[in-house]
């Protein structure tokens, strides 16, 4: 019988499929008061009394416990049933033991934990953006960036760009890594930086598995890392040239059709009123624009979750928000006349 500081236990019942403790008062000790109230009292300290005649009491009901104990010793069981009962059994009592004398309580939640850990297992979405902010600090990394260059092409970065102690160009030098389009050096290549599924998993805690079911092999990220830095480029060169006509032309502006464009304006009409602010309705169609202009810029990697994670990253909303402003300073696909005139009924 164990002691708590509630007292010993002195029995179990089952309830809800659980198991609920049972304390004696005052910690196993006999209260004398209580007797008191009960009348036993005065019987205890006269015994030159006579005492009353002896009345056999009805039988103790057998406690739950000891029905459910009766029940299965009296069912017939195969040797597996034997087997899982005592398995349970003996869980069971593994469980109070550790527990303690902690109660119930702690019992269910130590109990819980496994179940818990179930329900938190991460989505290969979520995955996917724990490796992509790893991999993103790379970006960072001028050291770590030239010597994969090094290994998968076998050439000098700053030579090669002919930088002599220029800035860095981390995308420049990213984008030309996939060009050796050797996986054996691109793996160890990866491997050289931490890319490689075993270093992604030591870096970021996720299990190796589980980082295998997004990064297909050890240079996988790193090429995809390249890949992405293409269109990041791609972007900056559109920046740098200044003309809206190409912000649009070059970019998934030209893949919303009027169709859409349409579509978003109607949309916004019957929520604001026809009779509604038309520099509200602009400014709201121009912003669902240029949402969707992010979501198919970024969508360019299907539906691979590690290239939707690294989109996000490398083609960041600033860049994607200043070269949607060089198309839209010069409104080149003509919102605000297309708004007007949905406005005015034409």
């Amino acid at each position: 019988m164990r002691s708590t500081d509630f007292g010993p236990l002195v029995g179990l019942k089952m309830q809800g499929g659980g198991l609920v403790y049972k304390y004696a008062e005052g910690g196993g000790k006999v209260n004398m008061a209580r007797r008191g109230l009960l009348g036993l009292k005065s019987l205890m300290s006269t015994p030159t009394e006579n005492l009353p005649a002896v009345v056999p009491s009805p039988a103790p009901a057998p406690s739950p416990l000891a029905s459910i104990a009766q029940k299965i010793e009296e069912t017939p069981m195969s040797r597996r049933q034997f087997m899982e009962k005592t398995g349970k059994t003996v869980a069971s009592q593994a469980l109070q033991e550790a527990a303690g004398g902690l109660g119930i309580n702690a019992l269910t939640k130590m109990a819980a934990k496994p179940a818990l850990a179930k329900m938190t297992a991460k989505s290969d979405a979520e995955i996917a953006d724990t490796i992509a902010d790893y991999a993103a600090n790379i970006l960072d990394n001028e050291d770590a960036v030239a010597k994969a260059f090094s290994i998968s092409t076998g050439q000098n970065a700053r030579e090669y760009f002919d930088l002599g102690d220029g800035d860095f160009p981390i995308y420049d030098v990213l984008q030309d890594i996939s060009h050796s389009g050797n996986p054996e050096s691109m793996g160890m290549a990866a491997k050289a930086i931490g890319l490689d599924i075993e270093g992604i998993s030591k870096a970021t805690g996720l299990s190796a598995k589980d980082v295998a079911r997004i990064v297909q092999d050890d240079g996988d990220l790193l090429m995809k890392l390249s890949d992405t830095s293409t269109s990041k480029n791609y972007m900056n060169a559109i920046l740098e040239d200044g003309r809206p006509k190409e912000a649009y032309r070059s970019t998934s502006l030209s893949d919303i059709d009027e169709q859409e464009v349409d579509d978003i304006i109607k949309s916004v009409i019957k929520e604001y009123g026809n009779d509604a602010d038309e520099m509200d309705v602009i400014g709201e169609v121009s912003d669902r624009v240029r949402n969707r202009f992010f979501e198919k810029e970024r969508g360019h990697g299907g539906d691979d979750p590690m290239y939707g994670a690294l989109y996000k990253r490398i083609l960041d909303d600033d860049t994607l928000d200043d070269v949607y402003g060089q198309m839209h300073d010069e409104d080149y696909m003509g919102l605000n006349e297309r708004v007007s005139s949905m406005l005015s009924g034409e």
